[in-house]
Formats: C-alpha cells, sequence, structure tokens
C-alpha cells in the first residue's frame, strides 16, 4: 500500500512583503493508483499560485484516472504531450475566469503517480524528484533549467514539450518518492561538480522511516515542523515537499534498530538513556502503526 504527505511553507522573502506563497502540493488516489504533485509559482508571474495549484490538482487526476493507458503509450513523446497540452488547457481556462493570461500563471511541474509496483513521473522546470530503493536514496530527475543558470521552464512555455522529462517503469524494490521545490534544494539536494556526482542529503531517509513507522498525521507534522523550523531557515524562497511511500517495508525492524536510530525518528532529544527509553516506548505506543 502506499501512503502520501506533503508540506508547504511560505518563504521568508513572501511574508516580509506580505505576499502570498507560489507552491502548492497535491495527494490523490483513484483507480488503484496513488499520485502526488508539487508545482513552483513563477516569481515572475502575478498570479503563479493559481497556476500552481490548478497544475498539480489537474495532473494527479489525469495521471490516476490515466495510468494504465499513459503507461502503456507506444512513446515517451505521447506521454509527454498529455500531460502538458491537459495541463495546459487548464490553466488557460482558469486564466480566463481571473481575466489574465496563462503566461500570468506559470509555473513548475513535478509529479509521481505508482500502481502496484508501476510508476510514471514527469518532471519540468526546476527541483528535484528523489527516490529510495532498498534503503538507498538516489535521485530520479534533476533540476530542469533554461537557457542561463539562473531561468528555467514552466509548464505554460512554448518549449514545455521540448523540456518536460518523463520516465515510466516497474520496480518492487521501491521505497518511495520524494519531490522538493527548488527552495529545499540548498539544504538538500547537492548539485554535481567536478568532484562529486548530484546527491541528496541524508535527512530525507529519515522522512521515510518517519512515514512507514508512525501514523500519518504524526510523521505529516514532523515534515511539516522540519520544514518550517530547520529547511526553511536557509533560504528567502517558498519550500514543499511531497512524499509517496510504500508502507510495511522497514516496519519489523523496529525493535532492530538502535536507541539512538529510534529516538531520532521519534525526535527524541535527551541523552539520558533511562529517560529516552521510557520516551521511545512512551511515544511509540502512542505514535506508530503496531
Amino acid at each position: 500500500m502506499w501512503h502520501t504527505q506533503t508540506a508547504v511553507c511560505t518563504g521568508r522573502g513572501h511574508r516580509l512583503r506580505q505576499l502570498p506563497g507560489q507552491d502548492r502540493t497535491a495527494q490523490y488516489s483513484e483507480n488503484g493508483v496513488t499520485a502526488i504533485a508539487l508545482a513552483d509559482g513563477a516569481g515572475c508571474a502575478s498570479l503563479s499560485q493559481f497556476g500552481a495549484n490548478c497544475a498539480v490538482q489537474t495532473v494527479c487526476q489525469l495521471l490516476c484516472r490515466e495510468f494504465d493507458r499513459l503507461y502503456a503509450s507506444s512513446s515517451p513523446q505521447i506521454f509527454r504531450r498529455e500531460v502538458i497540452e491537459t495541463v495546459q488547457q487548464a490553466i488557460a481556462q482558469r486564466a480566463e475566469q481571473l481575466g489574465a493570461m496563462p503566461a500570468d500563471l506559470a509555473c513548475t511541474l513535478l509529479a509521481v503517480a505508482v500502481k502496484e509496483d508501476s510508476y510514471l513521473l514527469f518532471h519540468i522546470g526546476d527541483g528535484v524528484i528523489a527516490y529510495q530503493k532498498q534503503g538507498k536514496l538516489q535521485i530520479a530527475s534533476h533540476p530542469v533549467n533554461g537557457e542561463f543558470s539562473n531561468t528555467t521552464t514552466f509548464v505554460t512555455s512554448k518549449q514545455a514539450l521540448l523540456n518536460a522529462r518523463v520516465l515510466r517503469g516497474t520496480q518492487p524494490q521501491l521505497d518511495g518518492f520524494i519531490l522538493m521545490s527548488d527552495g529545499c534544494e540548498q539544504t538538500l539536494y547537492r548539485k554535481p561538480t567536478v568532484k562529486h556526482i548530484a546527491s541528496v542529503a541524508p535527512v530525507l531517509e529519515l522522512f521515510f522511516q518517519r512515514a512507514e513507522l508512525l501514523q500519518p498525521q504524526i510523521s505529516e507534522q514532523m515534515l511539516q515542523s522540519v520544514l518550517e523550523d530547520q529547511i526553511a531557515q536557509h533560504t528567502f524562497d517558498d519550500c514543499s515537499l511531497a512524499i509517496l511511500s510504500r508502507s510495511g517495508k522497514h516496519l519489523r525492524q523496529w525493535n532492530h534498530l538502535q536507541p539512538q536510530q529510534q529516538a531520532l525518528i521519534l525526535n527524541i532529544a535527551t541523552q539520558k538513556r533511562s529517560r529516552r527509553r521510557h520516551k521511545i516506548h512512551r511515544l511509540y505506543q502512542l505514535w506508530g502503526k503496531q
């Protein structure tokens, strides 16, 4: 079974100017398919938060309702074109309702849908899609930037079809996916250099463990807290995360974890053994899935 959780934090830059955040996330399940999506509204677009909200809702519903047909597409181009055209049409309709142009609602878009062991992935613009397989973190899709390093491509762009990235596959050993907006990149993503390959922060493993071992509402509250209190403090930009995790992968391993690892998962800070042991037992009884 697949589970979802999301967290969004308005950046300090927007809060200082008393402007709304432009990141949006969505999660949706239908027909045995579970989908998550994340969109980052363009800072240069006056109504981009509306476009971001429209994009994530539209792509989640499309992927869930048309998963089998899109997965069986004869070429990636068919999958890519249908997502872009469907989202662009929805944004155009929303723009008309607002008395604006589609470009005023510009946003990036990241989405993943899963059905049993199969997955579909769509990515246009910056942001990162990571995944975990057998407890090991990997990057599924790197930021898609424009011609210059500080630019990107939006789903409303004329170049969207050319620059969008799609993937599909079947992998029974997947633990899950994590989508992150570019506001999280400074903390959670290391860009490739001459000496290093691109990588994501090990703390993402902790997010997966919490999602698998704790009650959904608790792990989502913890995710929101980490996003606001730690990740967002390193940037003025909006920050958002969306997690799609498979339940039961590590549940039986709880009793084999070291007390320090259990304390980290449960966000217990004390170093006193007896107090830590008592808190672990109490909190896991309260928050754990078993």
